[in-house]
């Protein structure tokens, strides 16, 4: 099955890596491309389950970025991490990162 997916383009991994982002926006990343590209459903769906992303790192990625391009606080980027309107990254991704910012 794997296989099959990989010609249909569904490969998670550089999926996720080409992303850099939280598991919201590659479902949602997906949803695009299947739509652009006419991916199977179940396809997709193969790619989020298999997917072996570094959310933590991604995360730690994302805050770095707010942190020198944008000099928002901690808190700012907490908020920013987890926001519905924003990167959609779990609490613990987003405290991880912010953990791991230096000061």
């Amino acid at each position: 099955q794997q296989r099959q997916y990989q010609l249909h383009g569904a490969q998670p991994d550089a999926h996720a890596r080409a992303h850099r982002g939280h598991l919201a926006g590659y479902r949602h990343h997906l949803a695009a491309i299947r739509h652009g590209e006419q991916f199977p459903a179940d396809a997709a769906q193969y790619a989020i389950d298999h997917v072996k992303a570094d959310w933590n790192a991604n995360a730690l990625e994302k805050a770095k970025t707010y942190q020198s391009d944008m000099n928002m606080s901690k808190k700012a980027i907490y908020d920013q991490l987890v926001s519905a309107y924003g990167e959609q990254f779990e609490p613990a991704e987003a405290q991880y990162a912010v953990d791991h910012l230096s000061e």
